[in-house]
């Protein structure tokens, strides 16, 4: 199985950008660059910080694929 983040696409349909999740959410830059390139898998408190400042649930922020 491999978790699958979403969280470019939400983002982006909030019309926000990088700098401006990073200061909604308190998460850096790089921390939200990488999870969107799927380069690392954030903790549970990341994953709220930022489904907190996009007003969605954690949960909404990834989904499970099944390889």
């Amino acid at each position: 199985m491999k978790v699958i983040y979403r969280l470019y696409e939400i983002r982006t349909e909030k019309k926000l950008t990088v700098r401006e999740l990073e200061q909604l959410s308190g998460v850096s830059k790089s921390t939200i660059s990488r999870i969107e390139q799927q380069d690392m898998n954030p903790s549970v408190l990341t994953i709220c910080q930022i489904a907190d400042a996009l007003n969605v649930a954690p949960y909404d922020l990834f989904y499970i694929e099944k390889q």
